[in-house]
């Protein structure tokens, strides 16, 4: 079956940076600067870097790297009110092309954390982008306005720890499962559809209210 997902997941990718051709690289700097990330992958993949780091390391599941669709992060931007004023966390950034389309285009602060020193070597400068070669549980949520964990591999154990550290009256977003299914301190502000290479699912912006 991998060789079917394998394509799938790139002609679902060649018609998404069509459709991000056209409608966010009017965006002068965001073009520039996302079209050199993709240039510093020409030779190899992010899933390839993702695979053999994990492997590496001992992981139990090498194939767990994903990026967030730029048209659904433009959704997400969108639903949940992000924009100059924020300050986001995107945790397990990868390549960081989510972060730096939230920091050129949406023009929002992003602190970025991210595991794999070679995805924070690789990433294109950007005065709104910080990328920390870190693990995403050691995140700083003290200037957070906005959290962004696309985590659908997380164990639950793990979910169940970041509700404990995620702080009160910021904008946590999560892919799949709202966070009130973790912990009754959490209330879901709203929630709506995102499209992901392997298929549609639904985006929760959580609350913290205990």
């Amino acid at each position: 079956m991998w060789p079917y997902y394998f394509f799938k997941t790139k002609l679902f990718e060649w018609r998404e940076q069509k459709v991000v051709e056209k409608l966010f690289y009017e965006n002068a700097s965001f073009r520039v600067q996302d079209e050199a990330l993709l240039a510093a992958y020409q030779n190899i993949s992010p899933y390839q870097i993702s695979k053999e780091y994990l492997i590496k390391n001992g992981a139990k599941n090498p194939y767990v790297y994903g990026e967030t669709p730029l048209t659904t992060m433009a959704k997400i931007a969108k639903e949940c009110d992000l924009g100059t004023k924020d300050t986001i966390i995107e945790m397990g950034a990868g390549r960081g092309r989510t972060s730096l389309f939230l920091a050129e285009y949406v023009g929002a602060r992003v602190l970025a954390y991210e595991q794999i020193p070679l995805f924070v070597e690789k990433m294109v400068p950007s005065k709104n982008l910080k990328m920390f070669a870190e693990d995403m549980f050691s995140a700083d949520f003290a200037k957070a306005t906005a959290i962004y964990l696309y985590g659908t591999m997380l164990e639950d154990s793990a979910i169940r720890m970041l509700t404990k550290k995620f702080p009160h009256k910021a904008k946590i977003i999560t892919v799949s499962y709202p966070l009130n299914a973790y912990s009754e301190n959490y209330s879901i502000k709203k929630t709506f559809s995102g499209r992901f290479p392997w298929g549609k699912t639904k985006v929760y912006w959580n609350e913290r209210i205990v």
